[in-house]
């Protein structure tokens, strides 16, 4: 489950108080251990998991603008720079290099999320 998922997930069950009406089975649950470990005290799993949500909201989007590709100092990213730094053709061919790596790795490395990336770079190419 991508961690976009399990935040949703999280602030569903803060709302119902911390008690879970998930379809997901226990053991499959992101949150099980949290889960046991609280051992049914539903206002102190709520607590944990709004710790959980509000450390990894935190523009966590590593698709359309990750912090790891921010220049120090300046809202600049460095796609930004390698785009200034190429012919148009050159950056169309640099996105589709790009395109082909997310797409054949999605199922090794980051799921879903590579197959965003894929598509944040094929719209680079068609111009969106």
């Amino acid at each position: 489950m991508e961690m976009r998922e399990q935040i949703e997930m999280a602030k569903r069950i803060i709302e119902h108080g911390g008690q879970c009406f998930e379809s997901v089975e226990c053991e499959n649950c992101p949150f099980e251990k949290i889960c046991d470990a609280t051992s049914g005290e539903s206002k102190k799993f709520a607590e944990i998991l709004e710790t959980f949500v509000k450390e990894n909201s935190k523009n966590k989007d590593n698709v359309n603008s990750p912090n790891h590709y921010k220049l120090a100092g300046l809202d600049v990213e460095v796609i930004d720079v390698i785009k200034a730094s190429m012919s148009p053709e050159e950056f169309k061919g640099y996105c589709k290099g790009n395109v082909i790596k997310y797409v054949t790795r999605e199922n090794k490395k980051n799921g879903m999320e590579d197959l965003r990336k894929a598509k944040k770079y094929l719209e680079y190419v068609i111009g969106e």
